[in-house]
């Protein structure tokens, strides 16, 4: 939910936020435990205890796709990995939590059911304000399900992620399933949803794999031939890869947090910098692979949707290019907005002074697409 909100309100996810609600919720968790032992009855212990085990088991799916996600980009990278810290702590995160949040279902599974098998007397003292909070609030589960699946609709459909779509569907499905148990209508009401959800999913695959056919068809946009001026103190001109809009900053620099808001909301990417005999493209919130020196020719339209690199990002960032230390002058890009295409740096600018550059994108439909 906070990296779905995070999403739709900001247009990424700050790793440093989702590290600081994982620690607050760590630290929630034993003051609820403490306070579900000393003030609960055993059966509403045993309700919860199942909740808690039925919600484990659900967050474990996607989690568990993570962990191989990164498992394989692991490989396919050679064991080379050299993340930022907060990258680092996320990503041992979600490991552990692929390991832990099954065990955790299971442990939550079984204290639940020796919960109702010692209840004896203890469930005959009668409810306390903090039974009768908790019952209103199980008993209003449906209704809550119901509802939270309508809001993870709206925030996957605002971002337009198919295999995120997949995902809440097989979730919603699975709460289906627990609702039918107990013998309720929102049941029918998951499980409808759940088949929106899966219909829009195979829609925009469909959709991304037809765009995509077609933009191998097409080829290339034209090929951008232009010059990044280099940035003079806190001045410094942008390009948009998307649109070739430009745009130019009298304050760059003096404040990191206004100057990347700008940057974002003006959707610019690419920033020249010419220092110390070399020549510098900055990337702002990019993916960039690196592709075979002077394969500008070479480079297909196929090769740039299949690179696995280019996949959706949220992470904010700056990469620096230059073909002194990267060994390249030819770069596969993608943008915050989505575009696709084939960069190469091709030297230096002396009027005006700044960094030669050429680029070239996939058209509109292939470009930019809904994939996972």
């Amino acid at each position: 939910m906070f990296a779905g909100l995070s999403i739709l309100l900001y247009g990424g996810v700050s790793r440093t936020g989702l590290i600081l609600a994982v620690v607050a919720l760590a630290g929630a968790a034993p003051a609820l435990s403490l306070l579900m032992q000393r003030c609960a009855s055993l059966e509403t212990q045993q309700s919860w205890l199942k909740v808690g085990a039925y919600s484990a088991m659900l967050a474990a799916i996607p989690i568990i796709g993570l962990m191989g996600f990164f498992v394989s980009a692991l490989v396919e990278e050679h064991f080379t990995w050299r993340p930022a810290w907060d990258e680092a702590v996320v990503v041992v995160l979600i490991c552990l939590s692929g390991f832990l949040l099954p065990v955790c279902a299971w442990r939550l599974w079984r204290a639940g059911s020796q919960a109702a098998a010692g209840g004896g007397s203890a469930t005959t003292l009668p409810p306390t304000v903090f039974d009768r909070a908790l019952g209103k609030l199980w008993s209003g589960m449906p209704n809550i399900s119901v509802a939270l699946a309508i809001i993870g609709l709206l925030i996957l459909t605002a971002w337009g992620n198919a295999v995120a779509m997949l995902v809440m569907a097989v979730v919603m499905l699975a709460g289906g399933l627990v609702l039918r148990r107990r013998r309720a209508i929102h049941w029918r009401v998951l499980a409808a949803l759940a088949a929106v959800g899966i219909a829009v999913s195979v829609f925009w695959l469909v959709q991304q794999q037809a765009a995509q056919r077609a933009a191998v068809r097409a080829g290339f946009e034209g090929v951008v031939e232009t010059v990044l001026r280099s940035s003079e103190g806190r001045i410094a001109e942008m390009l948009d890869l998307d649109t070739g809009h430009r745009g130019t900053s009298m304050l760059l620099g003096e404040n990191d947090a206004e100057a990347r808001a700008w940057i974002r909301s003006n959707r610019l990417d690419v920033l020249g910098v010419i220092g110390q005999g070399r020549c510098v493209v900055l990337c702002m919130d990019m993916a960039v692979v690196p592709a075979s020196s002077n394969a500008w020719e070479t480079i297909t339209v196929r090769d740039v949707i299949a690179a696995k690199g280019l996949a959706p990002s949220a992470v904010a960032r700056i990469t620096s290019l230059t073909p002194i230390t990267a060994k390249t002058d030819t770069w596969l890009f993608r943008t915050r907005e989505g575009g696709r295409g084939v960069l190469q740096i091709l030297g230096t600018s002396q009027t005006p002074r700044g960094v030669k550059i050429r680029y070239k994108l996939l058209p509109s439909g292939g470009g930019k697409n809904r994939g996972g």
